[in-house]
């Protein structure tokens, strides 16, 4: 275990500690100084807590928790005082607990699944990490991929529901309680799960709607809110971030703003939009400038995930590194993640009529490389990736095909892809985002989605926050929200989105993203990854990936590094780095 953990520190001011070594249990940490972890133990429990909650004062936490972890080792079957606590608490956690007299684990993540944890049944027993390096720097023997994981990576660019991109590495489902006999056996229950049939605020205006949701969201943005730390906020051209240098100010929080651009470009609208916004809330900002993806950086953040980000967003490594190189770990790192995901209208474009339907609309809307592409790169018959889509979409809780698709978006697209990414973010510094505050969001979700649509609610809200926000150009549309072209081009995506692939046609025109081109040094390493690596052609039809290599227009940038992506994470469980220590761009921007 000892040296398993020292292998994990891949950040230079990371250390590890065993924290108990004794039957049935080995637990370990590998954290910097300011990583939240916070540890006690009583009569009956060892307790540990990692990450933040926001909503509880620090002096009766401890408290809190014991009550809590009193109830997951209950007898009880309706456990609602955890259940009433998940969902009322607003932060980002995992708890975990032992149980001296019996021996027994129990583990619960927050309703939102904010810190991905994985878990593995191996011959050794049960394995609950936080890295999913673990799997492949312990004496464990290393999982063999999924083809559905991959296939699913390449069709949508994240897995479905708990499934990883190896065979029998799962995730925690969101809300779940999991506990583990000393015999490694282990139960899982879901203790809160959001189903979006329901619009309990359908009652009252879009206007009262927005202020409730200011209110809320002031109140997260602050809670997250250190007046010991830096509160730092990436701030981009677009709404997100823009909605939380808007509450920061409202509420008289102090905070700091960082925005980067590729030393590929002089500016950009992002560049130019946070500094003006910067400059009107008298809000202390920077610019960095970032390289574009390199091989370096990419075989960094190939190592922390595994497979399980992008690496066509690799060039944040430079970004991150440069944020802590200025500002140290122990700050704050605020971003707009799941803004795109609580105010808009998620609802699909069209009436849907059947299951099936349902399936196909949200393949069609959501797809990276087309159906028939993924199947002839996995090997996998096309009916049976459908059919596991078809699974997840069923197995929601919602009655209405409409719902069931917003349910897909949020938890599939936000909570599989999004939070991969913002962990990402955690091996530099506390990464959060208060789009995500229990409170907010689930208001949110039971706004009717006729107030969201045009993003009608969203400029509402922005309104009730700072009214000048929705005055400034949206970095997409080149726009701003209070412009009557803006309304006119979300009525235009309204009625595009009946047709998706009209729709994706209309953003690349209307955005100015005609030329794709990736760099070649990308098909390169694809095609070196085929040479190199022995266990590919289990997984993949070699030959169909190399049509991808040879012909630069079969493909954009974005499949082009997702494909990359997948093979890179095959090369790397074979103790093979696909970047090997070369210095190479691969941004496409690079080209320019």
């Amino acid at each position: 275990m000892r040296r398993t953990l020292e292998e994990l520190c891949y950040v230079e001011n990371y250390t590890s500690r065993v924290v108990r070594e004794a039957e049935p249990w080995t637990i370990g940490t590998t954290a910097y100084p300011s990583y939240p972890i916070d540890e006690f133990e009583t009569d009956e429990f060892w307790i540990c807590l990692e990450g933040r909650i926001y909503d509880d004062a620090p002096s009766s936490r401890a408290e809190t928790l014991e009550r809590i972890v009193t109830a997951l080792f209950s007898d009880d079957e309706s456990h609602s005082s955890v259940r009433d606590w998940l969902r009322t608490t607003d932060g980002e956690f995992v708890l975990y607990a032992l149980e001296k007299a019996t021996g027994r684990l129990a583990v619960l993540n927050d309703v939102f699944g904010r810190l991905p944890v994985y878990y593995a049944d191996r011959d050794g027993g049960p394995v609950f990490t936080r890295e999913i390096g673990y799997f492949f720097e312990s004496p464990l023997d290393t999982p063999a991929f999924d083809r559905h994981g991959l296939a699913q990576t390449l069709l949508f660019g994240y897995t479905l529901r708990d499934r990883t991109l190896w065979r029998d590495v799962t995730t925690i489902p969101p809300g779940t309680q999991v506990i583990v006999d000393p015999d490694g056996t282990a139960s899982f229950r879901s203790v809160a799960e959001f189903d979006f049939d329901e619009k309990r605020h359908a009652d009252k205006s879009v206007e009262e709607n927005a202020k409730n949701l200011a209110k809320r969201f002031r109140a997260a943005c602050e809670d997250r809110s250190d007046p010991d730390r830096t509160n730092l906020l990436s701030l981009s051209g677009g709404h997100d971030s823009r909605s939380i240098a808007a509450a920061f100010h409202a509420s008289d929080v102090p905070c700091s703003a960082a925005t980067f651009v590729k030393s590929t470009q002089e500016t950009s609208s992002d560049v130019e939009i946070a500094r003006e916004i910067s400059r009107s809330l008298d809000v202390d900002w920077e610019l960095f400038t970032v390289d574009p993806v390199q091989a370096s950086n990419a075989d960094t953040l190939l190592t922390i995930k595994r497979g399980l980000n992008h690496l066509g967003l690799a060039f944040l490594i430079d970004f991150f590194e440069q944020l802590r190189a200025a500002h140290g770990s122990d700050l704050t790192y605020f971003t707009g993640d799941g803004g795109d995901k609580t105010l808009p209208d998620l609802s699909p474009a069209k009436s849907l009529s059947s299951s099936e339907e349902l399936v196909s609309y949200t393949i069609a809307r959501n797809s990276v490389f087309p159906l028939e592409d993924v199947a002839a790169i996995t090997g996998l018959d096309r009916d049976q990736i459908v059919g596991e889509v078809a699974a997840t979409l069923s197995s929601y809780p919602e009655s209405k095909l409409a719902n069931k698709y917003v349910h897909f978006l949020t938890h599939e697209r936000g909570f599989s892809w999004l939070f991969e990414g913002e962990d990402r973010n955690r091996y530099y510094f506390w990464s959060t985002s208060p789009f995500y505050s229990a409170p907010f969001f689930t208001y949110a979700m039971n706004v009717p989605d006729e107030q969201k649509a045009h993003n009608r609610l969203y400029r509402e809200f922005l309104r009730e926050l700072w009214p000048r926000a929705i005055e400034f150009d949206d970095a997409d549309f080149g726009t701003p929200m209070a412009s009557p072209r803006y309304k006119l081009v979300q009525y235009g995506l309204s009625l595009l989105g009946r047709h998706p692939s009209l729709e994706d046609i209309a953003r690349v025109v209307y955005r100015g993203e005609v030329n794709s081109q990736y760099h070649p040094n990308v098909a390169r390493l694809l095609s070196d990854s085929v040479a190199r690596s022995q266990s590919l052609e289990t997984y993949l039809d070699t030959d169909v990936v190399r049509r991808f290599t040879d012909d630069t227009t079969s493909c954009d940038n974005h499949q082009i590094y997702l494909l990359l992506t997948v093979t890179a994470a095959i090369l790397l469980a074979e103790r093979r780095s696909p970047f090997a220590g070369r210095e190479l761009p691969l941004d496409a921007s690079a080209l320019s």
